[in-house]
């Protein structure tokens, strides 16, 4: 990823630049994005792609996407929410078995597997009832 620093410079020298942005970076421009008009791509493999072209604050932005990419991330996501709701399953079994006791153990538990499945964890809300 290129630094702040580093698109400074690339600006100084007068030079053009393409920079991919990471999905938290992303994010912060959708709204900027809302109104502007979508042009339909064709690759060279014959895919379609929807893509968008805004200038904001001095720099050309070009937010694109696919069907596939969108098929993929989904069956990503799918993918790691039954992992996590398996994990759950199975932590709620040693509770309910005896074997995991300690209710701080039980919270570290859940911190891990947060944090293992950040993809789909915070789409999901997690309580526990000490008994």
């Amino acid at each position: 990823m290129a630094s702040e620093e580093n698109l400074k410079s690339l600006r100084e020298k007068g030079m053009n630049y393409i920079v991919a942005a990471r999905h938290t970076q992303r994010d912060r421009y959708f709204e900027e994005f809302e109104g502007v008009p979508t042009k339909e791509i064709e690759t060279k493999r014959k895919e379609r792609l929807e893509a968008q072209i805004k200038e904001i604050e001095g720099d050309i932005y070009l937010l694109c996407w696919g069907q596939k990419r969108e098929q993929k991330g989904r069956a990503i996501r799918e993918r790691f929410q039954v992992k996590l709701e398996e994990s759950l399953k199975k932590l709620q079994q040693a509770v309910e078995s005896g074997r995991l006791k300690d209710a701080k153990g039980v919270e570290q538990k859940i911190g891990r597997l947060k944090e293992k499945y950040q993809r789909v964890s915070r789409y999901y809300e997690i309580e526990t009832k000490v008994v």
